[in-house]
């Protein structure tokens, strides 16, 4: 239960590494459930040196873990639909790697509120930013009654790192001592993110069902799916047919939108052994895998 002292604070992860996000998203891409080859590839990006395995448990892992870019844990560690998602797209192209992360950051601000405070300033003084924000980040209870000045700078800089990294997605403009929103692109993030447009919700039962059916190929014809796994395919097929990002918010949103039961097909939610990441919540519960059964043509005609 939160404390008095923190109630109403706002909680904003430890994250660093924004000009190096990339590349530490590279290093889990090449070496997916295999955390040592992980480790080995981000300490030779740091250096090789021994404080840089320091760097891979202190910085790596808690980064994209709260940019939710990855999950799974030991040998089990390994990209997630967004970080996916965010690596094939910067591939591509950095102008597209940074849509995407634009996108992913959009969604996580939408918790935190630097953005919708930001667009009611044309420009701010980065220091006067801080001292209106100091106060009102999560730091833990001990810190601050037993050192005020280590929780002020705890604060401080978690603000400057969210800081970068919108700055470095091209979300922020940041001129020597002031920043300010980029209006333009964050008008077209917030297009990227809107599940009712007609385009993106025309195409998304029939990629996820042809998504589904390449997933249960894959597996041997092992009928029930991981939804991480269909998010996956289902957001890569939408950006390569049609250049259109679907998140795994966005995935979350259609697929709830959609009958469980038609007269085409019915789906079956359910949870399986492992760490509860990244879940699917629908109706007050949360979901791990996906079951559907097409109905025969018979069954269609018999109704």
């Amino acid at each position: 239960m939160p404390s008095v002292i923190q109630k109403n604070k706002i909680s904003l992860p430890v994250l660093k590494a924004w000009g190096r996000i990339f590349e530490l998203l590279e290093c889990i891409y090449d070496h997916p459930y295999d955390r040592t080859g992980f480790q080995e590839a981000v300490v030779q990006l740091y250096g090789g040196d021994k404080s840089s395995k320091s760097v891979f448990r202190g910085m790596a892992i808690p980064t994209l873990r709260n940019l939710g870019l990855i999950l799974g844990y030991g040998d089990n560690i390994r990209a997630s639909a967004n970080g996916y998602l965010l690596h094939m797209t910067r591939k591509e192209d950095q102008s597209e790697g940074l849509r995407v992360l634009r996108a992913l950051l959009v969604e996580l601000d939408e918790n935190i509120g630097v953005l919708s405070y930001l667009a009611e300033k044309s420009t701010i003084v980065i220091t006067d930013f801080l001292q209106n924000w100091l106060d009102k980040i999560m730091t833990s209870e001990v810190r601050r009654s037993t050192n005020p000045k280590a929780q002020e700078r705890a604060a401080r800089e978690r603000l400057l790192d969210w800081i970068n990294f919108l700055t470095f997605s091209e979300i922020l403009y940041k001129n020597h001592d002031h920043i300010r929103i980029d209006d333009t692109n964050l008008q077209r993030t917030k297009k990227d993110l809107d599940i009712t447009a007609l385009y993106k919700r025309e195409n998304f039962q029939s990629l996820l069902f042809t998504s589904y059916k390449k997933i249960v190929f894959e597996q041997k014809g092992m009928s029930t799916v991981e939804i991480d796994n269909l998010r996956k395919e289902t957001s890569v097929s939408m950006y390569e047919k049609h250049k259109v990002l679907l998140t795994e918010r966005q995935f979350d949103g259609l697929l709830s939108e959609l009958p469980k039961v038609s007269n085409k097909y019915v789906m079956t939610l359910g949870r399986s052994m492992g760490a509860d990441e990244k879940l699917y919540f629908y109706q007050g519960k949360y979901y791990q895998t996906l079951f559907i059964r097409f109905l025969t043509a018979e069954e269609v005609k018999n109704g």
